[in-house]
């Protein structure tokens, strides 16, 4: 998950579009993609996607806020869960499942409790609140813990967070756009997957 440098993420409440959605970011080389369960029959949209794109795509389960939720992604075949918060039973489940689990927090205590607890990443979220500063702040004394900011990411940006010491960036909006979307602007989807996966890189390259 690491090596794909950014997790996009689908938080939509139309979802006719989905399928041209996930190739227009493949195209742009995203291969990390985060379907949000508080999207119209999520874990359908799991499973049909994991159908079409699983040589391809890594798609996982997003807002997962329990350990019912966690089990019906698994059954969909979500390969990994990300919750917005921390919680010991979404991590059992997923590593019971065998795959990684995203863990959110905020506070240096709460990423630490969330490493702790073996989250494999930890979503720091809401990061446009805390800005590129505060993750290279964190890594300071804990260089050993995979973070993934999520919140106020975007292609324009992305470097700038990979350069504070984010392992992985969580972005939605500002890629997942949804007027391009309604208006079928694939084409203007990959480019921004393209710009961000080209700053990504940049910045891992220093």
């Amino acid at each position: 998950m690491i090596g794909a440098g950014a997790m996009a993420i689908i938080r939509l409440q139309h979802t006719d579009r989905i399928m041209q959605l996930v190739e227009a970011l493949l195209r742009g080389g995203v291969t990390l993609i985060e379907v949000s369960l508080n999207t119209p029959h999520a874990c359908e949209l799991i499973r049909q996607m994991n159908l079409s794109f699983r040589e391809e795509a890594m798609i996982g389960a997003g807002t997962v806020t329990s350990r019912e939720e966690g089990l019906l992604a698994l059954e969909a075949g979500a390969r990994y869960l990300v919750s917005p918060v921390t919680d010991p039973e979404i991590i059992r489940t997923a590593h019971e499942g065998g795959i990684p689990v995203c863990m959110g927090a905020y506070t240096p205590t709460e990423i630490f409790l969330a490493h702790k607890n073996q989250a494999d990443i930890i979503k720091v979220f809401p990061a446009a609140t805390l800005g590129p500063a505060f993750i290279k702040a964190v890594k300071e004394p804990f260089p050993m813990i995979r973070l993934m900011p999520t919140g106020g990411i975007s292609p324009q940006n992305a470097g700038e967070w990979i350069r504070s010491g984010a392992d992985l960036l969580g972005i939605g909006g500002s890629l997942v756009d949804k007027a391009l979307l309604e208006a079928g602007d694939f084409r203007s989807i990959t480019g921004r997957a393209i710009l961000l996966k080209q700053n990504i890189s940049l910045a891992q390259k220093g």
